[in-house]
């Protein structure tokens, strides 16, 4: 068994084909999140395969992520695994395998590596714990979508049912985003929502280039909520196999009494289950058992609560605490 982490040297059909024949097979695995990374700015990928006789024996895809180009960088680049790895039949030896090979690259690019499970890998826990990475418990709300639409609407709080209905009412449309120009012209509301909530957000490369990847397989959507003809709303979500992954999204201060979040999210809904997607996930809810007011809004659309939780190490650990304090002070200015 070895491991190949030189992407030209990686047989990307094979490596698509892996993914997609995977029972927990997901986008944020894939090939095609790889060149995404790879085109954005503020994004820097990392692809461990493993292999044996010239079979997949097993993924793992990672992003290192920093908010700044400069020295500052060094105090906010991390490494993230979305839904990683992705294992044959998952053999513990070739997990084991993923996570050293990965550990020996990644220590020295990293402030820490996170891991954001989206399916069960207790299998892996062992090996985890052998590498010094720590699990913590960590909620994901998961929507089922291929019950009948009655029934969703039957698990939605009638507040929710209430504001699509004075959306609708007040005029605002359901519209799809279809060019990177009119993508350009949307970003402004993903700027201005993660501004008010203090949250960094990727530069406008990713964006354009996450249409440019993706939009062309049907792996994603641009949906906007409009009113007046003007874009009051936006969500992104990914649609990958039978899964929608909610994604980015944002809107208007200025048009809240025109609900576009719930309008938004009742539509994308209706469109899962209208084009035969198995669940949306709504992704993070915070820790069990701590209060967390996301978790409450995501849950007023029903759901069930998973807890696949996270896997974490800290490779600088004097770094990262200096980050955390830089961190809270940006946020502070903001």
């Amino acid at each position: 068994m070895e491991i190949i982490d030189n992407i030209d040297k990686i047989n990307i059909k094979q490596w698509s084909e892996f993914i997609q024949n995977h029972p927990d097979g997901n986008i944020f695995q894939s090939p095609e999140m790889y060149f995404l990374y790879l085109k954005s700015e503020g994004f820097l990928p990392f692809v461990f395969v493993a292999y044996e006789d010239n079979n997949i024996l097993g993924v793992l895809l990672a992003v290192i992520q920093k908010e700044y180009n400069s020295f500052i960088g060094i105090f906010t680049s991390r490494a993230i695994i979305w839904g990683g790895p992705l294992v044959l039949n998952n053999n513990i030896d070739v997990g084991n395998f993923i996570l050293k090979n990965y550990n020996h690259r990644i220590k020295s690019k990293a402030i820490y590596s996170q891991f954001r499970n989206l399916f069960d890998l207790e299998y892996l826990k062992p090996a985890c714990r052998d590498h010094k990475f720590k699990y913590e418990d960590h909620l994901n709300i998961q929507i089922n979508l291929a019950e009948s639409w009655d029934n969703l609407l039957d698990n939605i709080q009638k507040s929710r049912k209430r504001n699509l209905t004075k959306s609708l009412n007040k005029g605002t449309v359901l519209k799809e985003l279809k060019s990177d120009e009119e993508i350009i012209s949307s970003y402004n509301l993903i700027r201005e929502t993660y501004k008010r909530i203090k949250l960094p957000f990727p530069k406008i490369s990713f964006f354009t280039n996450l249409f440019n990847e993706l939009y062309s397989r049907n792996y994603c959507k641009f949906f906007i909520a409009e009113n007046n003809n003007t874009i009051i709303g936006i969500r992104i979500i990914l649609t990958y196999k039978n899964i929608i992954h909610d994604f980015y999204a944002g809107s208007s201060n200025n048009h809240t009494d025109k609900y576009p979040n719930d309008f938004l999210i009742m539509n994308i809904l209706d469109w899962g289950n209208r084009n035969g997607f198995t669940f949306f996930d709504f992704g993070g809810a915070g820790k069990p058992n701590i209060p967390y007011g996301v978790r409450d809004h995501k849950l007023k659309f029903g759901g069930n609560v998973v807890n696949y939780g996270r896997f974490e190490k800290i490779h600088k650990p004097f770094i990262y605490k200096a980050s955390a304090f830089a961190f809270k002070i940006w946020k502070f200015l903001k």
